[in-house]
């Protein structure tokens, strides 16, 4: 089965895309989506697998193969890159009041994250 292949104009081309669609229904998946439905997906879950293991440096790029994001593949991959950096600055903020409290000895320090609400919003309330 063949994977569904863009149009001269950069478009899927959706009787294919019907083609891969309708063999999976059958039982056939030794049919590929196209790249550019699998890749924002693989590239988000490469993110959010790095942050599983500590690493906050990766980001979800906002254009994968020469392609921008759009729709739904945008707004996961701004959502995802708001969660790196939310964590980012919890962690850094959280590092910094430990160490004022552990090493400097001040007391009555709060870690200060802006934008944040929920578990983590309630954590630094404290």
């Amino acid at each position: 089965m063949a994977t569904p292949q863009q149009t001269p104009s950069g478009e899927l081309n959706l009787k294919q895309l019907l083609t891969v669609l309708d063999a999976y229904r059958k039982g056939d998946f030794s049919a590929r989506m196209p790249n550019d439905l699998v890749s924002p997906l693989n590239e988000m879950i490469r993110v959010v697998g790095a942050v599983a293991k500590g690493d906050l440096s990766q980001n979800v790029p906002m254009e994968i193969d020469g392609l921008k994001l759009q729709g739904q593949f945008l707004k996961s991959a701004q959502i995802v890159n708001t969660m790196v950096t939310q964590l980012g600055t919890f962690s850094s903020e959280v590092t910094r009041v430990a160490r004022e409290v552990g090493t400097e000895g001040k007391l009555g320090g709060q870690a200060e994250v802006k934008g944040v609400s929920g578990t983590i919003g309630a954590a630094l309330a404290w």
